[in-house]
């Protein structure tokens, strides 16, 4: 909102999310028509103002920590370097959903063998660091069959490409929807405890 423009009144920009950039769209709009948001490092942003003529301005912004906060005296800088945590132990994410797919075959072969490569296809992924959390869904009205959360995946193309050729996707069994999600770095603390607990392979 800018004060004496447009009868005061608020411009809505869609939020979009690629290569760690954060970018508020609106291309109806006068200037600007995209206002994007690039971490440098964990405390310093760029600002970049475009327009579509081409005019283009950019700025930084720094993170100055608030007098009133409090260190943590737990803090593990190496591991929360290891992790890629920023300043408040989260990281971003790339969340998918899984819904049941447009096709509806009933070859029950077909299917096993598609289901069988989806589970070799989630156990390459985490073996590359690339899945954190999978797990399936009870059953309900939306038709939602299970989760991922991609870990070290800067974007949505870029996860996207990586599940292309799981065969339950790929021929659509199931059907994948990607949101950029922001969580603890420590979710990926588990994995190395879940070769102890299980007894029988799915």
């Amino acid at each position: 909102m800018v004060v004496g423009q447009n009868n005061n009144q608020e411009v809505s920009f869609e939020l979009t999310y690629q290569d760690s950039t954060y970018t508020f769209v609106n291309e109806e709009h006068d200037f600007p028509n995209y206002i994007r948001y690039t971490p440098i490092t964990t405390n310093r942003l760029r600002i970049t103002v475009e327009g579509k003529s081409g005019k283009i301005s950019s700025f930084y912004a720094n993170k100055i920590a608030s007098k009133t906060s409090e260190a943590n005296p737990k803090y593990d800088q190496e591991l929360a370097k290891k992790l890629g945590a920023d300043d408040y132990g989260m990281k971003s994410y790339i969340f998918v959903l899984l819904k049941t797919g447009e096709n509806k075959t009933t070859d029950k072969q077909f299917i096993n063998e598609c289901f069988k490569g989806h589970m070799e296809n989630i156990n390459r992924l985490v073996k590359n660091g690339q899945l954190i959390v999978a797990g399936p869904f009870g059953k309900n009205e939306n038709n939602l069959r299970g989760l991922f959360i991609l870990n070290n995946v800067t974007s949505i193309d870029t996860a996207k490409h990586i599940l292309e050729n799981d065969p339950a996707i790929k021929n659509e069994l199931l059907e994948a929807s990607f949101y950029p999600w922001y969580g603890s770095a420590a979710l990926a603390e588990y994995l190395p405890q879940v070769d102890k607990i299980w007894k029988k392979q799915h």
